[in-house]
């Protein structure tokens, strides 16, 4: 995920200042601390049928005073996941999460930022329900923003619009 989407989404302006303190306090790319060793899973999404992985971007991660943070990568998924205005995505944040966020971008042009519904009790299934063609149409890359209690999660993937499902 490249800092530009990081700084495009208002949720994540407190994980880019945890990032950012942790690395200056560190004096490195990282720190490790008591969650050094694990590393989040990056969610699932499923849409027209298709599952596919999203890219892993910046994280605060692990338990205790001081988690393992990183700026993310600053790349795009490779992955590209069909969507239909209107239609849904499903999220598995592979963990129980205390909530997800999104937002569709075309071109670096924010179309639509909301919270995922929470789909079951198990808190690992969320629903994005995407908005009409006219908002969101045009829509080219999905960056979610997932909390758990082990820390909190950007990622991306890339869309496309599936014209066989599209009416």
């Amino acid at each position: 995920m490249s800092a530009l989407h990081l700084e495009r989404l208002q949720v994540p302006y407190a994980l880019v200042a945890t990032v950012a303190i942790a690395l200056v306090a560190g004096g490195g790319s990282s720190i490790a601390g008591a969650g050094a060793r694990s590393r989040p899973q990056p969610p699932l999404v499923t849409s027209e049928g298709r599952t596919e992985r999203t890219l892993l971007g910046a994280y605060c991660w692990g338990a205790g005073s001081q988690p393992y943070c990183t700026a993310g990568t600053g790349r795009h998924s490779r992955q590209i996941l069909d969507f239909r205005p209107g239609g849904t995505v499903i999220v598995d944040t592979r963990l129980k999460a205390d909530s997800v966020r999104y937002a569709l971008y075309r071109g670096g042009r924010l179309l639509d930022r909301s919270a995922a519904m929470r789909r079951d009790q198990s808190g690992r299934s969320w629903v994005i329900e995407l908005g009409p063609r006219e908002r969101i149409g045009r829509a080219r890359d999905l960056d979610l923003d997932v909390s758990y209690a082990q820390g909190r999660v950007s990622s991306s993937i890339r869309l496309q619009r599936d014209r066989h499902g599209d009416r």
